[in-house]
């Protein structure tokens, strides 16, 4: 009887142990980790951020910006001669030490009818500040 309440006993201790450690496998392999994407409005940001992507915007770029405790991650095209580019930020992960950016752009099929005007086609995200640094792919 003794026996099997210790058995019992090391089972109730050990199961738990057991789930916590197979719950972390991914986190232990190194496996990404991914971040998620909240919904911007652009006009809720603070001045310094606005002025900040006003000024990237005009050239390609991929940057971030640390604000208040906040990271803001901007990809730019850069200036284009007509509408129908785009880029989007569409994953962001955090993986090997690292913030690890995924974008996917998109340009105007040679044959579409698209307007003729200046477009400067970017995107913005912002994520807690992780203090990790920040790889583009």
């Amino acid at each position: 009887m003794a026996k099997t309440i210790t058995i019992i006993a090391i089972a109730c201790l050990l199961i738990p142990l057991m789930i916590v450690v197979a719950g972390n496998v991914n986190y232990a392999s190194g496996a990404p980790a991914e971040i998620s994407l909240p919904a911007i409005n652009e006009a809720e940001l603070p001045p310094e951020v606005q002025a900040w992507i006003e000024e990237k915007i005009e050239e390609p770029i991929n940057t971030t910006l640390v604000h208040a405790e906040k990271q803001y991650i901007l990809v730019a095209r850069g200036m284009k001669p007509t509408a129908g580019y785009s880029i989007e930020i569409i994953k962001i992960e955090k993986a090997d030490g690292n913030i690890v950016i995924h974008t996917e752009t998109q340009d105007p099929d040679p044959d579409d009818m698209v307007a003729e005007v200046i477009t400067y086609p970017y995107d913005l995200t912002v994520i807690e500040y992780q203090g990790l640094p920040v790889r583009f792919e």
